[in-house]
């Protein structure tokens, strides 16, 4: 999963996020998230984690 996001600097942020949400399923021992949806949003430019309405608000 963490090979989604572009080699180098440009892909850092979005590595990092996967990264915490790869940590978070572990802990919860819940399932990782599912790669082609990841790949999807990420290609997208959409969010890799789903927002609240407050969350996209503050962003938009």
């Amino acid at each position: 999963m963490l090979d989604i996001p572009d080699a180098g600097p440009d892909g850092h942020e979005a590595r990092m996020e996967i990264l915490e949400m790869i940590r978070a399923a572990h802990k919860k021992q819940a399932p990782l998230p599912d790669y082609e949806e990841l790949h999807r949003k990420f290609r997208a430019g959409q969010p890799l984690q789903s927002m609240t309405f407050g969350e996209y608000w503050a962003t938009w």
